[in-house]
């Protein structure tokens, strides 16, 4: 099948020669990251959703050519897709010779020849990922395009279970002084160092401090430091209507106590999403009871959100158990002054607890009973 590949190679060079040269072909990338943002391409969205980006490339001539089978259920396109995953690190490459396709349109598909500036008799290269990944996929791919007009490139490859072969490494030179020749060579240059010192994690002790600044104190930053729930505190954090401290205090006391008596262990596709929407109308002893909703019975936040609306009491429940629970107790009311609050306060959150915030039920305790004892 190797025969096969490299035969096909020769027919495809006769054929790009006809209808293109390497003069013509520019390595000038374009981002079309625009042109896909509302698109139905599910790899695509995921990708963007992630802050991934989407560049093309134009191939004059090489309409077709793309398609072109090598060896069985290989073509030119996976050769590419080889270079893109061996030197950029990503999974493959989109091209026009299968597009439609994948959920793009016949839409998008024009846009991005029109991005490129691309004739008919051209193709296009898209690439999605990491903005560092993508360049270095794309000049790959642009090096083994330029390789075709030459027909056969210097390669080493590996043979497959099927009797294909694809791509491993460059053929090393007789210069090459025995280095690793399996991993291509990485630049280290100041700008990479800058750039690693600057995504180094904090210390220990800094993180502890960013959080006591917050408003923890030592004793729940230093647990939460040391916790594997501090990358969804952190995550969660950036956009979030809770507290850091309240935030904190559920995931280090609220979380484990659920996993206690339950056994249910939640993952961070479930706490994010939830902790990150949780209305800030809503107490957040509530929390709790929107996770069991939305992770165990499988609703979606927003009848979550709707159910728990629906079972919030509103302060004028809450003030009417406040007098009736202080005129049963005047007594001790009368005896213990404010000292009272503590015990009332507990008497309230029997029947409150989850259904109103604890801060509003402290707060008409407190002045029910200076109401009473004027």
């Amino acid at each position: 099948r190797e025969v096969m590949r490299q035969t096909n190679l020769i027919k495809l060079r006769d054929i790009l020669r006809k209808k293109s040269s390497p003069e013509k072909f520019a390595y000038n990338p374009v981002e079309l990251t625009d042109v896909f943002q509302n698109t139905g391409s599910k790899i695509i969205s995921k990708a963007l959703s992630k802050g991934d980006v989407v560049y093309g490339l134009k191939a004059p001539g090489f309409k077709g050519l793309l398609g072109m089978e090598l060896q069985p259920g290989r073509r030119f396109g996976t050769e590419l897709a080889d270079y893109a995953r061996v030197w950029g690190g990503l999974q493959g490459i989109i091209h026009t010779d299968e597009l439609p396709g994948y959920g793009i349109s016949e839409a998008e598909v024009k846009k991005v020849f029109e991005a490129l500036k691309a004739s008919e008799e051209d193709a296009a290269i898209i690439v999605v990922g990491e903005p560092a990944r993508v360049e270095a996929a794309l000049r790959a791919v642009y090096r083994r395009m330029l390789q075709a007009f030459n027909g056969v490139p210097c390669e080493t490859r590996r043979a497959l279970e099927d009797g294909n072969t694809d791509y491993l490494r460059p053929l090393p030179g007789s210069a090459r002084m025995y280095p690793e020749t399996d991993i291509p060579p990485i630049p280290i240059t100041a700008e990479r160092l800058e750039r690693i010192k600057r995504a180094l994690p904090k210390k220990p002790q800094e993180k502890v401090r960013e959080l006591e600044e917050m408003g923890l104190s030592s004793h729940m930053a230093q647990q939460l430091v040391r916790s594997h729930y501090l990358p969804v505190f952190e995550k969660v954090l950036k956009n979030t209507s809770l507290s850091p401290l309240a935030l904190a205090s559920f995931l280090l006391n609220t979380l484990p106590y659920m996993r206690r008596e339950s056994g249910r262990e939640y993952d961070d596709e479930e706490l994010i999403p939830l902790l990150r929407t949780f209305p800030s109308d809503l107490p957040r002893e509530m929390i709790p009871d929107a996770l069991v909703l939305f992770a165990d019975k499988g609703m979606s936040l927003s009848e979550v959100y709707e159910e728990l609306r629906r079972r919030k009491v509103g302060e004028d429940e809450v003030r009417a158990e406040a007098k009736k629970l202080v005129e049963e107790n005047i007594s001790y009311v009368r005896e213990k002054g404010m000292g009272s609050v503590k015990m009332l306060m507990g008497r309230m959150m029997e029947k409150f607890r989850g259904l109103v915030d604890g801060s509003t039920v402290y707060r008409i305790i407190e002045e029910e009973v200076k109401r009473r004892l004027e």
